[in-house]
């Protein structure tokens, strides 16, 4: 998945090319507008980018992580939300 995102993005709109994957819940925004704490998984092959994006986005509440295994987080956030799917969660 990343290969096609790299192919598709190419100049200064590169460096917004980021996988990100976070919690099955349909709440998690409300969640993080509350106050309540949360994370999510940034991957970025720019690791300028990734470093800019984690340190613009993350606060007390909000912790992104940087990787660059875009593919790794692609395919995760996929998976998990299949899974979260079969299982019920909203």
């Amino acid at each position: 998945m990343g290969e096609r995102l790299d192919a598709r993005c190419r100049g200064p709109v590169a460096a917004a090319c980021v996988a990100a994957s976070g919690p099955v819940r349909t709440d998690f925004a409300d969640g993080v507008a509350h106050g309540l704490p949360a994370a999510i998984s940034l991957a970025a092959e720019d690791s300028e980018a990734g470093g800019t994006l984690v340190s613009t986005l993350g606060s007390q509440i909000f912790r992104p992580y940087y990787t660059e295994d875009v593919t790794g987080v692609s395919l995760g956030g996929a998976i998990k939300n299949a899974i979260g799917l079969v299982a019920g969660c909203d």
